[in-house]
Formats: structure tokens, C-alpha cells, sequence
């Protein structure tokens, strides 16, 4: 029989190091797809990007566990079927702060051994809108201070203001001439509403908004207004940027047997306005989507008859003298 010589059995031992290694590193980077456990309203993913969030609202981190001591955590279903803290080794603890470093304010203790935090506004530090807020969390391994020995995974929280609509008003466009604030035309035509929207601490590629526009139609009968059956409202959903121009329907005369000249007012529907942003936030909260108030203005257009000209009067030549 062979005997190893003390040369080959060092090059086993470290053939058997350098395997063990990479394993560990192979496994320290397979995370999960996506992490979902009982009581979560969908998936929470990798973030790649910044977090923005309404005011006001709670919303939850989870940080992946170390699968080198938490294994069986990437194998979990996460299809929200599982309690958080499944998989996870009993051993592992996470510590969660806010600031600009992992020596900022905590807001999860080691002792929690929790690897999710829910930020209520109070742990955020009441951020106004237009601000933003880091988060920092660590995991260690037991209490012994076997510590991620790194800065700390940081996530950026950028807190956003309630949406508001800013302006509400006709135009000019099409051929609509402007009197005294309303807008007049002998003829249909189609009409262009504006309306100018704001939400402080918001970015572009995240400004969608929706909202009712409620219309009324009436019509002139020689002695006053009267209403005419119900006309659409117009709804407004996944309107992008700041500034719309919303396009309403041609606008025509009432005609019950004869044309009449028919005014269309224009209001924005109570509590009406939402965003794309408050509505994730409210998600993320597990609350039920909001919706926002708006100005009660009212925007006037007329669809007035051509005016017929009447006869000429004069004093007749066979005046009686």
C-alpha cells in the first residue's frame, strides 16, 4: 500500500480549502429572487433604486439573510405563505438604523434578530416632504460580535409631499374666444381644459395622476338655463408630468327639435386626484389607496347661436305731419 507523503497531504488540505471557499462564495451571493411572507401585500425585490414614498405612510425594508448560515432562506417559497423568520439561523441578528452611517439612529435592535423593519413615520424622524432619509442595516452572528465587519447595506428613502392640483382652467384653444372668464364660440368645437398638478419631492419618471372631471350641460330656453340629459364626466387616468392638457369631446349645440345655445361647465370631482406615488405608498402600508382633494372651480364654455339680424326701422316717409 502507497503512503502518502506529508507534501501530498498539504495539497489535499488545501485543494479541500480552496473548494470549501468558493462554495462559500457561490452561496454568499445566491440570495432570493424576491422575499414575501405572510401578512405582505406582494413582492419586495432587490433595490436597485431609491424608494419613494408619500408622506405619512408606514412601509416595510427585509435585508437577505447571510446564506452561509441561513441556507435554507433562498429555498423558501416566498409566495407570502411563511411566517418571516422562516429559514432564517436562530444565531443571526440584524441591527437597523437611520442616518448618515451605520452609527446614526436605531431603529431595530441587534436583540430584535429580526431581518425586516417596519418605518412608521415617528422612526423615520418625521421627514418633511422633499427630503430624504438612509437606512443602514448589519448582520452579525450571535452576540459575541461576530460582526459584519463592512459600512452596512444602506437604502435611500426620498419622502414625497401629498399630490395637489395647482391650477384648473379653460383655454383659448381651438378658436375659443375668452369673455370675462368664460369662453364663447358660435359653433361646436372641441375644448381644452388645463390643469397643473404638484408633488413636492416627487421625480418625473414617477408623476402619474388621475382624476374626475364631472360635466354638466345646459341650455338656453329665451328666459333662463335649463338642464339637459346627463352628458359623460371625463376620466383622467395615467396622465404623466406636471402639466395637462385634456381634449373634451366636440362640444355642440342641445337640440331637442331646434338648436339652442348650451353651456358646459366643467368641475373637478370631490376628492378625486391620485398618484402613482401614494398609491405604492399606501400599498406598501397595507392601506387602502387614497385619493386627494381639489379646487372647486368651475370652468364655463358656451356654444352660442349665430344671432339672427332683424329688420331695419326708420321713420316712414309718409310720416303723418
Amino acid at each position: 500500500m502507497k503512503t502518502m507523503t506529508k507534501k501530498n497531504v498539504l495539497k489535499l488540505a488545501t485543494a479541500a480549502l480552496v473548494f470549501l471557499f468558493a462554495a462559500n462564495v457561490v452561496n454568499a451571493q445566491s440570495y432570493p429572487a424576491n422575499i414575501n411572507h405572510t401578512g405582505d401585500v406582494g413582492n419586495y425585490v432587490q433595490a436597485v433604486t431609491e424608494t419613494y414614498q408619500t408622506v405619512g405612510f408606514n412601509f416595510t425594508l427585509y435585508v437577505a439573510p447571510d446564506p452561509v448560515y441561513s441556507p435554507d432562506y433562498v429555498g423558501l417559497e416566498h409566495d407570502g405563505t411563511e411566517d418571516r423568520g422562516t429559514g432564517i439561523n436562530e444565531a443571526s441578528e440584524w441591527r437597523w438604523v437611520r442616518g448618515t452611517d451605520f452609527d446614526g439612529t436605531e431603529v431595530k435592535a441587534w436583540t430584535e434578530r429580526e431581518n425586516w423593519v417596519e418605518i412608521t413615520p415617528a422612526l423615520a424622524g418625521s421627514p418633511a416632504a422633499g427630503n430624504a432619509v438612509s437606512f443602514w442595516v448589519k448582520e452579525r452572528f450571535g452576540a459575541s460580535g461576530c460582526e459584519d465587519s463592512g459600512a452596512g447595506r444602506e437604502h435611500i428613502v426620498n419622502f414625497v409631499g401629498l399630490p395637489q392640483i395647482q391650477e384648473f382652467e379653460g383655454t383659448a384653444t381651438n378658436g375659443w374666444e375668452e369673455q370675462n372668464g368664460d369662453f364663447i364660440n358660435c359653433g361646436p368645437l372641441e375644448a381644452v381644459l388645463s390643469i397643473e398638478v404638484l408633488e413636492l419631492g416627487s421625480i418625473a419618471d414617477l408623476r402619474e395622476y388621475g382624476y374626475e372631471i364631472e360635466v354638466v350641460r345646459n341650455y338656453w330656453d329665451g328666459t333662463g338655463w335649463e338642464p339637459t340629459s346627463a352628458v359623460g364626466n371625463i376620466i383622467v387616468e395615467d396622465e404623466t408630468g406636471y402639466e395637462h392638457d385634456i381634449e373634451t369631446v366636440l362640444l355642440e349645440y342641445y337640440n331637442d327639435g331646434d338648436d339652442h345655445t348650451t353651456e358646459y361647465l366643467f368641475t373637478l370631482a370631490d376628492n378625486s386626484l391620485t398618484s402613482r406615488i401614494s398609491s405604492v405608498s399606501a400599498i406598501r402600508a397595507g392601506d387602502a389607496i387614497p385619493s386627494y382633494a381639489v379646487p372647486g372651480t368651475t370652468v364655463r364654455y358656451v356654444v352660442a347661436l349665430a344671432p339672427t339680424t332683424g329688420p331695419i326701422y326708420h321713420i316712414p316717409n309718409n310720416f303723418e305731419l
